[in-house]
């Protein structure tokens, strides 16, 4: 017969075991949390994939560079070349105002949905003829430029398909008509047209000569500001999710209104007046040649390349903030941390009462725990996320319910699951604080460490082991 102290010894062994096995499969439910992670990534590629389809059948993110003057000239033939080469230089506007009003809709594949826009556009802008003219001076003064062609204003638009058909143009009285293309190597999609005051050389040779000689001041701001130097453009414009502006003028101002109620502003600069209500957002930029270095940026475009011209590019996404992918893959994280609170629940329970709990029960609670996250992702693919999340969350608080009800008793599953309850509502809190979900999720699990550490601060688990086999141990007739 066993004695006592021997029965202690065993009981103290067990409990130890005991602990080492739930830590072990503790790591082990890791495995299907990975696997969930990886059906949620798997999800999201099909969600870029549907995003690639849409974008080759409407149009893809849009950037826009805003208008921009371009003189062209051709140069004298290279050493075995017959023909002349024809470049350009890239002269910045005066000013240039943009007005844009998207609108929003949802275009579907399955069950997926991604937001595109029509944008209505109305640019104005105004030519800096003494910038220009100093230009066509400087090229003519150059040996190896034979001519200066007629100059036009180009609109580049990064995705051609998106441009409506119905382009409307006023420079000063006189409707222009434009033409497909802008001539610019890095931005060849969009829409470019002339200028009717310069058609030929003579008009270009005589605007050098008249402006950039010199003249009074006052003259050359009188006949700068000259109704026939300002033009008008509009044009409806299409794209999926982003808008880019890339900014060309010595002083643009931009005006964006849609009824998208959730933008995320990006880029070189944000906006200088913003607006954002359920029922949709307004926002306006401000930005000068000083802050965006324009005329350096454009010279740089028209000799070697225009990636510093992008580089200032500013815009708005619109942006889902509702993500099923990202909104799973957030609690995901908070996975182990359920699923070790409970386990170290259960194995206080068991250590301090007079309850045996198998290694295979806590398995299934930690199963469960783990299934909660797919039923999440696959509800959320097609209801709303809150709704998604009651049911998954509901839906596991029952089963644990009636599960742990033949195990720890009705009286203590019911106050195991409603602390569960509480976590969940709780988690769901903090995935929708975008801002502070890291600070309020690591004080939370600050606060369940505390709580769980103060509850059982005076717990003597050696000699709750000793009760335990005490309990075990036959009493001598």
């Amino acid at each position: 017969m066993q004695t006592q102290r021997e029965t202690k010894y065993c009981a103290q062994t067990r409990l130890t075991i005991k602990a080492g096995v739930i830590l072990i499969l503790s790591l082990c439910l890791l495995i299907p949390l990975s696997m969930i992670r990886g059906q949620i990534n798997e999800r999201g590629n099909y969600l870029q994939e549907v995003k690639r389809d849409i974008a080759s059948s409407w149009t893809g993110n849009q950037t826009l560079l805003t208008p921009v003057l371009v003189q062209p000239y051709t140069t004298q033939p290279a050493s075995g070349d017959s023909l002349p080469k024809t470049r350009y230089t890239l002269v910045p506007l005066l000013e240039s105002q943009l007005l844009v009003d998207a609108t929003v809709e949802m275009r579907a594949r399955g069950i997926y949905r991604v937001p595109v826009y029509t944008a209505d556009l109305v640019i104005s802008g105004r030519i800096d003829r003494v910038h220009w003219a100093r230009s066509i001076k400087d090229l003519l003064a150059k040996k190896n430029v034979t001519s200066v062609l007629p100059a036009y204003i180009a609109v580049g638009v990064s995705d051609q398909r998106g441009i409506d058909n119905n382009i409307g143009v006023q420079v000063g009285e006189q409707s222009v008509k434009a033409t497909p293309g802008t001539g610019i190597a890095d931005y060849e999609g969009g829409f470019s047209f002339l200028l009717p005051q310069a058609q030929n050389q003579d008009e270009l040779t005589a605007i050098a000569t008249t402006f950039a000689g010199p003249k009074h001041v006052n003259a050359i701001a009188q006949n700068s500001t000259a109704e026939k130097d300002q033009f008008v453009v509009n044009f409806a414009m299409r794209g999926m999710s982003n808008l880019r502006l890339i900014p060309t003028a010595s002083s643009l101002n931009v005006r964006l209104h849609s009824r998208w109620p959730h933008p995320k502003f990006h880029g070189a600069f944000l906006p200088r007046e913003k607006n954002i209500t359920p029922q949709g957002f307004s926002a306006a930029w401000r930005v000068n040649g000083f802050n965006a270095n324009s005329e350096e940026r454009l010279q740089s475009c028209s000799d070697s390349g225009c990636k510093a011209l992008a580089d200032t590019g500013f815009g708005v996404e619109l942006f889902q903030p509702v993500d099923a992918y990202l909104q799973t893959e957030r609690a995901l994280k908070y996975g182990i941390l359920f699923i070790a609170i409970c386990f170290v629940a259960f194995f206080t329970f068991e250590s301090v009462g007079a309850i045996n709990i198998h290694p295979i029960q806590y398995a299934l609670v930690g199963v469960t725990l783990a299934i909660f996250y797919l039923l999440l992702l696959a509800l959320a693919e097609h209801i709303p996320f809150y709704a998604a999340y009651t049911i998954a969350a509901g839906s596991c608080c029952l089963l644990l319910l009636e599960y742990l009800s033949a195990m720890l008793g009705r009286r203590r599953a019911a106050i195991f699951c409603g602390c569960l309850v509480v976590l969940y509502a709780k988690l769901y809190v903090i995935l929708q604080m975008e801002d502070f979900a890291l600070l309020m999720g690591s004080l939370l699990m600050f606060a369940l460490l505390a709580l769980l550490m103060i509850t059982t601060r005076n717990i003597r688990w050696h000699q709750a082991a000793d009760q335990k086999a005490s309990a075990l141990v036959p009493t001598a007739r």
